[in-house]
């Protein structure tokens, strides 16, 4: 493995040393200097003591940009926060998130290359250390990134620039002085790659971490990649809060509104000086550190008070932080269409909920919950792209979720009381109990031990307990298989897909590649394979005077394999004709093509957190599953249909190209990605403009007014805050 040669910290004065508390090595320009500067190594040297001038979030934020702007770097707008575009990934928990992997492993180009971005994130595997470590840990934060994509025929620049600009930046452009930084040697991970990396520490805080990616970990091996990617995340709020000299984080980054936050929350920051000496070591409270038990302890021992004192004054500010900080996550993630559920994206949105409603009933305000929600909405409106609809559309899930918390709450009194008996018997509560609670009864580890406190039964939750909760929803699951092709794949040329090049052909003529018992693979094909939720076309294939039917078409990896009825008398090398179905793969298009309409009259009617949540389409019927919060109403199912069909009459052009696959991002953003992401460099589009846009590869009409007609059979919830919409299109629309 490659290792860094460092050539401008040594060009720059900077002395080799090994840390005589942690072990890992740094550079730093005292010689003398033992200890690496990281908290908990160190205190938070900075607080009370900052290393230069104050800036505002937004006045650091834009110094990154320009900085790097004037290197030549182009500026680039921020992603969303929910990695739409990947299928491995659920949130952007850093900015190279946005280029992995086609832009890593040299499949797609970058958007720019160099190039500066300020990236919103969202992060949970910490949730845990949200409030007690002050502001070091965040579950919504922005990562400023400086990247550079070399390829063998194209270099950029790498590691000796890019601990230049970071020290330009830091001491020049900010004006912390050059002996205040430290750099600790590193190795990262993290959305399938890896490398060696450099971290920036001043006075006790990690400011910057300069990740010089050279491999891809494929099945726990690191193989190199032929794009090295210059991966930079440096932390604005770090930084702001760094040149506050605050003791905690979020006076810096809310500036003069952190008192009004406060006041909506009725509690003041304590002024005690132990506090503030506290807060100096509460690295130590993480729990991948001492955790919050043991770091309690050794706080209240090295400060000379009781640790009923240390706990006095930090949790009612550790459980005003997590409102604080939860709320804009939630708000991130709800403007963005994840509502609350029981799996995947979702879950992480109830477990924010849950956690916020059980801090606020702590801190004694649980009536200020909306309050704060809308003070949050206002403050990062430029973020959230916050308005009066999207505000209307947030409260109104939210009151329905905070209800359900409070039913639980109702019921969950009942199964602790059950609990009780149990644990009074001699069974110990242990950290499974607390799992199936959640899981189960939707019950808070907090709320748990604080019903058991009633019964004299003292229980701590673990204190992993929500990060365990949040990891078993953080990662896509994988995909169901599919049943294996029946032949290898890899030794056959892709099909040509003449389906694509024309949609109105029918007949066509094409080799026999390979023929099995019930299947034939052709050179090329007018038979549309199964895809994104559109059925495959059926139709005959003919060989001299016989006729053999295809019942269904499945795409291997671009090789289509199609299924007969019975054995095929064909040869390879041999030559048939394929007559696809005409009228099923008319009312096919027709389908997909009114999906597409319904789904953008959806987000006009209901709002733009409807996303699809999956999709059929058949000859007769399909249907749409989408997120929505409550019931929709008939009213609703009226308005809706109607505007469908003033679409359809409207005979608005549906019109199909390829895009580069950022290009299109950039233009259109996310929403392209409805039905999952597609792979590969470039994208095909779908547009029915002022309707609807989708990165899509099913088979459409080539104006709306080909559906004719369309009609909702019924609406119906098939789970929580999914909704289907079953419906007609085309002839079957008109049939009683």
């Amino acid at each position: 493995m490659k290792s860094l040669e460092l050539s401008f910290l040594r060009e720059r004065g900077f002395t080799r040393r090994q840390c005589k508390k942690c072990g890992e090595v740094f550079w730093t320009l005292d010689p003398d200097r033992e200890i690496c500067g990281e908290a908990p190594c160190v205190p938070l040297e900075f607080v009370g003591k900052p290393p230069a001038p104050s800036k505002s979030l937004d006045e650091i934020r834009e110094a990154f940009l320009s900085f790097f702007e004037e290197k030549g770097h182009t500026r680039i707008a921020p992603f969303p926060t929910v990695a739409r575009w990947r299928e491995d990934v659920f949130f952007t928990h850093a900015s190279i998130i946005n280029f992995q992997p086609y832009v890593t492993e040299g499949v797609a180009e970058p958007p720019a290359n160099p190039l500066v971005i300020s990236q919103p994130c969202l992060r949970f595997v910490d949730i845990e250390d949200v409030g007690a470590t002050a502001g070091r840990h965040l579950t919504a934060f922005e990562m400023g990134g400086h990247h550079a994509f070399n390829k063998p025929d194209r270099y950029v620049y790498w590691e000796y620039e890019t601990l230049a600009y970071h020290h330009e930046f830091v001491t020049r452009k900010l004006g912390i002085p050059e002996e205040e930084v430290i750099y600790k040697e590193g190795f990262w991970s993290g959305g399938g790659n890896a490398g060696p990396d450099v971290e920036s520490i001043v006075r006790g805080l990690e400011v910057a971490t300069l990740v010089f990616m050279q491999y891809k970990v494929l099945d726990g091996k690191f193989v190199e990649l032929p794009v090295k990617t210059v991966d930079t995340g440096y932390g604005m709020e770090r930084f702001t809060w760094l040149l506050s000299g605050k003791p905690s984080a979020f006076p810096a980054i809310y500036g003069s509104f952190y008192n009004k936050l406060l006041n909506i929350l009725q509690i003041k920051e304590p002024k005690d000086s132990i506090f503030v000496e506290a807060l100096k070591l509460s690295s130590i409270l993480s729990k991948d550190k001492l955790g919050k038990r043991e770091g309690y302890l050794v706080i209240a021992r090295q400060l000379g008070v009781s640790v009923d004192t240390i706990i006095q004054l930090l949790r009612p500010m550790e459980l005003a932080w997590i409102v604080i900080d939860h709320t804009k996550s939630l708000l991130f993630l709800l403007t963005e269409g994840i509502l609350p559920s029981n799996a995947g994206r979702g879950y992480v949105t109830r477990l924010l909920v849950r956690r916020i409603l059980r801090a606020l009933d702590e801190l004694g305000v649980p009536d200020v919950f909306f309050e704060i929600l809308e003070f949050q909405g206002e403050f990062w409106k430029s973020l959230l792209g916050w308005d009066s609809r999207v505000r209307d559309r947030v409260l109104e899930c939210l009151k329905i979720e905070k209800d359900k918390y409070e039913e639980l709450k109702k019921r969950g009194t009942k199964i602790i009381a059950k609990l009780a008996k149990r644990v009074a018997s001699g069974r110990p509560i242990t950290k499974d109990d607390f799992v199936r609670l959640y899981e189960s009864h939707g019950l808070v580890p907090e709320f748990v031990a604080h019903e058991l406190a009633r019964y004299n039964i003292k229980v701590a939750p673990p204190e992993d307990i929500h990060s365990l909760l949040a990891s078993r929803h953080l990662e896509a699951k994988p995909s169901e298989r599919r049943p294996a092709p029946p032949l290898d794949t890899t030794k056959y040329p892709k099909t040509r897909l003449l389906f694509y090049e024309d949609p109105d052909l029918l007949e066509f003529e094409a080799r026999v590649v390979a023929v099995g018992d019930r299947w034939v693979v052709l050179d090329q094909t007018a038979f549309y394979a199964e895809k994104g939720g559109q059925a495959s076309d059926t139709g005959v294939l003919r060989y001299e005077n016989r006729s053999v039917h295809i019942r269904h078409v499945e795409d291997f990896d671009g090789v289509l394999v199609h299924w007969t009825d019975e054995a095929p008398p064909f040869k390879e090398g041999g030559f048939v004709v394929g007559c696809v179905d005409g009228e099923r793969r008319m009312a096919l298009r027709r389908h997909h093509t009114a999906t597409h309409l319904l789904l953008g009259v959806l987000r006009q009617i209901l709002g733009d957190h409807v996303w699809q949540m999956g999709a059929r389409k058949e000859p007769e019927y399909a249907h749409l599953d989408v997120s929505h919060y409550r019931r929709i109403t008939p009213e609703e199912i009226s308005l809706i249909e109607e505007t469908v069909n003033e679409l359809i009459l409207r005979n608005i052009p549906v019109r199909i190209y390829i895009m580069d696959r950022y290009t299109a991002q950039m233009k259109y953003g996310t929403r392209i990605f409805q039905g999952g992401a597609p792979p590969g460099r470039d994208l095909r589009i779908v547009e029915v403009e002022g309707v609807d846009v989708e990165a899509c590869g099913g088979l459409h009409v080539t104006s709306t007014g080909q559906i004719g007609f369309f009609r909702i059979e019924r609406v119906e919830r098939i789970q929580e805050n999914v909704v289907r919409f079953i419906f007609r299109a085309g002839l079957p629309a008109v049939k009683l």
